[in-house]
């Protein structure tokens, strides 16, 4: 299958590209070589801001229909604030949002036209508050699938990271809707601290012919029960005589589960 990939229009070959990444470097050991989660974080591509190495930001609600961004250069400690911008939604999202820029650092000069253009690089101004006090953020890359696909923008998968953003699930039909996709924070607790290398969300193909798969339940005295439960049986006494069946089976090329690495699209 075919996935074109289009950079974001505001600041295309910024951020890094969306990538298969099966480790979670902060889960305990024995957690992050387990075949289920491994093949569960490998699901799909992780999707990053459009950020260089040096940049990052902070983006929170601050209540009563206000929301501030501040951006920091040196992205490898702290690094230092540039500029903050304030924006007030009208009251009954009727109106215009009012913004209100802060220059912080006198030794890096911003022209108030590059800050704002900055800003809507990151987030979209009129989509805040979007569940109420939700933030939509912008990545790097869009997803553009074939005929009948769909891309499901999800958390990241099994990241213990805190705090966590608060991401929404999405489902875009990227066969014909190719244009940025907003990637919306439920209202986050404080401000999220965004990154250049920090993914934001997992997307995920998925065929449209999925969305409402037939279900159908054996009753519990067919042949196909029967069979289920004594096939399930056998399983456990073997996973009990070995507790590594399933990791080498799962690793096997002849198993129902390959191992993946890490991998671009």
């Amino acid at each position: 299958m075919e996935v074109r990939l289009f950079p974001n229009s505001m600041r295309p070959g910024t951020g890094l590209k969306p990538r298969r990444e099966s480790q979670r470097p902060l889960l305990p050991q024995h957690a992050r070589h387990c075949p289920v989660l491994e093949a569960g974080s490998a699901l799909g591509f992780l999707v990053y801001p459009p950020l260089e190495r040096i940049e990052s930001f902070y983006v929170g609600y601050q209540g009563d229909g206000r929301y501030q961004l501040t951006y920091f250069l040196n992205a490898q400690s702290q690094g230092e604030a540039i500029f903050s911008v304030a924006l007030h939604l009208p009251m009954g999202s009727i109106g215009v949002v009012r913004e209100q820029i802060t220059f912080m650092n006198k030794q890096h000069p911003v022209a108030p036209e590059t800050a704002m253009a900055l800003t809507r690089t990151f987030i979209v101004p009129e989509d805040l508050g979007t569940p109420a006090g939700g933030i939509s953020l912008r990545g790097a890359t869009n997803f553009q699938t074939p005929s009948g696909w769909d891309t499901i923008y999800t958390p990241v998968f099994n990241m213990i990271e805190r705090p966590v953003p608060p991401m929404m699930v999405i489902r875009v039909e990227t066969d014909w809707y190719a244009s940025p996709v907003n990637l919306i924070l439920r209202k986050p607790a404080g401000s999220i601290h965004v990154r250049p290398g920090d993914p934001m969300a997992h997307a995920i193909l998925v065929a449209r012919g999925l969305r409402r798969p037939a279900v159908d339940i054996a009753p519990a005295h067919a042949r196909l029960s029967r069979d289920a439960r004594k096939g399930l049986a056998d399983w456990d006494q073997q996973h009990a005589r070995d507790r590594n069946a399933y990791k080498r089976l799962a690793r096997s090329r002849h198993g129902r589960v390959e191992s993946e690495s890490s991998s671009d699209p």
